[in-house]
C-alpha cells in the first residue's frame, strides 16, 4: 500500500533529522523529498531505498516504512539506534510507492513452486516480466531468487521483513524446520564467517572456503542471512524452485552500513573468490557457486539491475552479461 513520503527534516529513529541532499528540485510540503543515500543530522546514516520504484533524478525515492539506512556517526561509542537510524516520519498528505494491496499471485507461485504468494500487483508482473526476459536469454528463472529478504534476518528487509509466502515477520530458524536433510558439514563461526542463529549453516566446503578468502580480501567478518535450505524451508521463504540454498551452494551476505564504494569492493571480491552467480538486493548480497555467470537484482532478473548501478559498473567490468 502506499507510504508517507519521507522528506528533509524529517525524523530519524535515532533522533536525528534526515538532510536532503542527493537531490535539489522536488519537494513535498515545501520540504525536498529525501532519496537513497541522503544522510542525517548527526552525521552519516545514508538511507536506502527498499521499498517503490519511484525515481528522481535517477535515484530512487525515500518512503517512511521504515527505510533501512547505514549506521551514523554516534553508532560508536552511542550504539543502539543509532547503528540504524531508519526513518521515523513522513508527510501527511503525500504518499509515494505501489497503491495496490498485497493479494495472492498465482503465477509468481508457480513459478517459485509455492503453494501461494502474496505480493502486491506491480511487483508480481515485474517479477513475471523478468523471468520472460530471463528465459529468452537461455536462463532457467526459477534459479535466480525473485522475492528474498534474507530469511527474516534482516529487520530492515523488504515487505516489512514478512514471508510472502507464509506472512512469518523475522527470523525464521532453518535449523528447526531442516532438522538432518543436508549431507553438508556443520560449519561454524570463526574470524571470517558470522552464521546469524537462524541460519542453517550446512553448506559446501566450497562455498566455506570462498567465503573465508571473500573475508580476508575485503577485511571484515561476512555476516550469512541465509545458507542451506531444505525444500521446506525454501519454500517457507519464498525461494525459487530450484534454489542454488537446496543444494548447498548459496548463501546471502548482510551488506546494511556498507557504502556504495565497499558493495562494490564486496562483489568484485565474491567473483575473485570463486562466486559466480551475483544477485544484488539493497541489504544484502546472494552468491552462489553454479558455475555460470549470471546476475540479478531484487525482482530476479537483470531487469532490475539498473536499480543498482554501481553493482552493473562492476559486473560489466567482470564480464557478466546485463
Amino acid at each position: 500500500m502506499s507510504v508517507a513520503i519521507h522528506r528533509d527534516t524529517d525524523p530519524r529513529a535515532c533522533g536525528a533529522t534526515t538532510t536532503v541532499v542527493g537531490q535539489d528540485n522536488v519537494f513535498a510540503n515545501t520540504l525536498l523529498v529525501s532519496v537513497d543515500g541522503d544522510p542525517n543530522t548527526h552525521g552519516g546514516g545514508a538511507l536506502s531505498a527498499e521499498n517503490n520504484n519511484v525515481y528522481i533524478n535517477n535515484k530512487l525515492v525515500v518512503n517512511n516504512t521504515p527505510e533501512s539506512a547505514a549506521p551514523d556517526d554516534l553508532c560508536p561509542p552511542l550504539g543502539g539506534a543509532h547503528c540504524a537510524p531508519v526513518t521515523a516520519g513522513g508527510s501527511d498528505n503525500v504518499f509515494v510507492g505501489d497503491p495496490s494491496p498485497a493479494v495472492p499471485q498465482p503465477e509468481v507461485a508457480e513459478l517459485l513452486g509455492a503453494e501461494t504468494v502474496i505480493l502486491s500487483v506491480p511487483e508480481a508482473q515485474s517479477i513475471l516480466a523478468g523471468a520472460e526476459v530471463e528465459r529468452q536469454a537461455g536462463n532457467d528463472p526459477t534459479t535466480f531468487e525473485a522475492v528474498e529478504y534474507g530469511d527474516g534476518g534482516i529487520s530492515t528487509a523488504r515487505r516489512g521483513n514478512t514471508s510472502p509466502v507464509n506472512q512469518v515477520t523475522g527470523p525464521q530458524d532453518a535449523n528447526a524446520v531442516n532438522g538432518n536433510a543436508s549431507p553438508q558439514p556443520s560449519n561454524e563461526s570463526g574470524q571470517y564467517i558470522q552464521w546469524l542463529p537462524h541460519v542453517d549453516s550446512r553448506v559446501k566446503p566450497q562455498v566455506v572456503q570462498n567465503l573465508e578468502r571473500l573475508s580476508q580480501i575485503v577485511g571484515y567478518q561476512l555476516r550469512i542471512t541465509s545458507g542451506y535450505r531444505s525444500p521446506d524451508y525454501n519454500e517457507s521463504v519464498g525461494g525459487a524452485r530450484n534454489s542454488q540454498h537446496m543444494q548447498g551452494n548459496a548463501v546471502d551476505v548482510k551488506q546494511d552500513g556498507l557504502t556504495i564504494p565497499q558493495r562494490q569492493e564486496f562483489i568484485q571480491a565474491a567473483i575473485d573468490s570463486g562466486f559466480t552467480a551475483i544477485g544484488v538486493y539493497n541489504s544484502f548480497t546472494h552468491i552462489d557457486i553454479r558455475g555460470q555467470r549470471v546476475a540479478w537484482g531484487n525482482n530476479g532478473s537483470r531487469t532490475t539491475l539498473p536499480n543498482y548501478p554501481w553493482a552493473v559498473q562492476v559486473l560489466r567490468q567482470n564480464g557478466y552479461p546485463i
